[in-house]
């Protein structure tokens, strides 16, 4: 008996995750930024600087938390140097102290929040807090968005010349049928549906460039 392809169970993979896909995209869209501003991305522009500009016009009550509003307040009674750079901004921090331990323990809230985005942007960290989580969002969001168009133009492109392969695929991996429910809609004999599975798998391949 020959081998598989070995590019079948990574086409496979690929289409059976496409629902896992679209669902983290639409999860990771609906998260807010604060004050009914999400990180959605529309098709047109760049969205990352989009929102950067939308956030830096505005005054900060109306996307951070009332408890995210205390904290300015604090970095703004303590901190006598606004630094630019997040690693010199965490060393500011660090350097005060506050005169009561309230003070002190927002302080250390705002020190430790500083050093989420900088473990973020390392990669160590997985924090999607305030104005630096929107963005890693965003980065996020199109990444997938960008896997997701990948599976969407190998699928649009099957159709213009097999459209039965398409429907195949879908059914069978995307929405998950059974071999007897997607022959059933394909008005097709099990025999066919093994004939073509192969084939659809491979045409797939070829043009999402899986194949090479």
């Amino acid at each position: 008996m020959a081998d598989k392809p070995y590019f079948e169970e990574q086409v496979i993979n690929q289409l059976k995750g496409y629902k896992r896909l679209t669902s983290k995209i639409a999860m990771l869209e609906k998260q807010p930024v604060g004050m009914g501003i999400s990180v959605s991305r529309g098709p047109e522009g760049d969205h990352l600087q989009a929102l950067h500009r939308k956030l830096k016009d505005m005054p900060s009550y109306m996307y951070l938390s009332q408890k995210e509003q205390d904290l300015e307040l604090t970095a703004h009674a303590y901190l006598e140097n606004y630094t630019t750079g997040t690693q010199s901004q965490l060393r500011e921090v660090r350097r005060v102290s506050g005169v009561d331990e309230e003070d002190q323990g927002k302080l250390n809230d705002i020190a430790r929040r500083v050093a989420k985005v900088l473990e973020a942007r390392r990669g160590d960290g997985d924090s999607y807090e305030g104005y630096e989580g929107a963005l890693r969002r965003l980065d996020e969001i199109k990444e997938l968005q960008e896997q997701k168009e990948q599976i969407d133009g190998a699928l649009e492109l099957l159709a213009t010349y097999k459209p039965d392969y398409t429907k195949l695929l879908k059914l069978r991996f995307i929405e998950g049928l059974s071999v007897e429910e997607v022959s059933a809609q394909l008005s097709i004999v099990r025999k066919t549906f093994s004939r073509w599975k192969p084939k659809a798998i491979e045409e797939y391949a070829e043009l999402a460039g899986m194949s090479r």
